[in-house]
């Protein structure tokens, strides 16, 4: 595979993860937080690749959170895993 199509297919692969969070209606900062973190480590993504996977998951919710909240949620997420200094791109 090309870079690019190596990056599709790891951006695709991580579609598909995400696809299977449920909404947090409880606890909604940590549990995407906890996802965000997840994606960050399993697919080497960064906070713009991240977003968009975890508003897709939080637009279900009955009780969403807000866009600068969940942005938030999400930059200290990927700052979190990068700190941790553990290889990335696991998946």
């Amino acid at each position: 595979l090309s870079i690019q199509g190596e990056a599709a297919d790891i951006r695709h692969r991580a579609e598909a993860y995400s696809d299977r969070f449920l909404p947090g209606e409880e606890n909604r900062n940590s549990t995407a937080f906890k996802r965000a973190a997840a994606l960050v480590e399993k697919f080497d993504l960064d906070a713009q690749e991240v977003l968009p996977l975890i508003e897709n998951v939080n637009d279900k919710a009955d009780n969403p959170l807000d866009a600068d909240e969940l942005e938030q949620v999400v930059d200290k997420a990927v700052r979190h895993v990068k700190r941790k200094g553990k290889p990335r791109g696991t998946a």
